[in-house]
């Protein structure tokens, strides 16, 4: 009789995970000041370094050199809503050239002309011919291309600006907030809607040319500073933690009886 009891107990609480909303936290991935090297991994400490006198990211980007900067993300879990929050100083461009912080997968890529379908998010900070503009781009598990050139906001050289990314899976959502960081002038808000899905696959923030050919030469120096990468699970998640934590210990009570 107590075992049925439980089993419809049981059965009521997992329905709940659909049914009843759950109030989630954010949960930090990885959080960095930069205070002291971060032990980025890249293939060209020249290019891409902690510099201790401003204490933040330097990021050097030539076109068509194929060098890159990343941090491993080993708790990021695909299907979880997520957010980024970093500080970005862009300081000297040419035409063409930009500064960028992406999610990326292993092989690094964040520019679809490469001619294979990678997996990004990629947030650019470039000089092109209409002056300089901040744009968002990805490309999703199945190839689906999209983002938005920002025309109507341009950035200025030589300020600090806090970016904000947050993406839901849920609902295919990706808000983004700029503004500049001393002031808090916004600089631009918008909520764009990613048509697809990112796999496991993508599990490191990253800078990097990789396929990036379209410009040879063409340099964009930028620092970064701040990052915080946070997730929050689904729903369901919650409490369904909650109900393993109530079976264990009704497991245990029943052992003592």
């Amino acid at each position: 009789m107590k075992n049925t009891c439980f089993l419809i107990c049981f059965s009521f609480c997992i329905s709940l995970i659909i049914l009843t909303p759950v109030n989630a936290s954010w949960t930090t991935v990885y959080q960095e000041d930069f205070s002291s090297d971060p032990g980025w991994t890249t293939n060209d400490p020249d290019h891409y370094f902690w510099d201790i006198l401003p204490q933040a990211y330097y990021q050097k980007s030539i076109d068509a050199s194929h060098e890159y900067s990343y941090k491993m993300l080993p708790s990021l879990q695909a299907g979880m809503r997520w957010r980024l929050e970093y500080d970005l100083f862009p300081a000297k461009f040419d035409w063409a050239s930009d500064a960028r912080l992406s999610f990326a997968d292993s092989d690094l890529i964040t520019w679809d002309g490469a001619g294979i379908n990678p997996q990004y998010i990629t947030v650019n900070f470039a000089k092109v011919d209409p002056g300089y503009i901040p744009y968002i781009k990805w490309v999703t598990s199945e190839g689906n291309i999209g983002g938005k050139e920002y025309l109507s906001h341009p950035f200025t050289p030589g300020i600090w600006y806090d970016i904000l990314l947050d993406y839901d899976p849920a609902t295919g959502n990706l808000y983004t907030l700029m503004k500049e960081r001393d002031t808090a002038t916004l600089l631009l808000e918008d909520t764009l809607l990613v048509t697809g899905t990112f796999t496991s696959g993508i599990d490191r923030l990253a800078m990097s040319t990789i396929g990036d050919d379209y410009a040879p030469g063409a340099t964009g120096i930028s620092y970064i500073d701040n990052i915080t990468v946070s997730q929050i699970p689904a729903p369901g998640a919650i409490l369904l933690g909650s109900i393993g934590v109530g079976i264990v210990s009704w497991l245990r009570r029943r052992r003592t009886l």
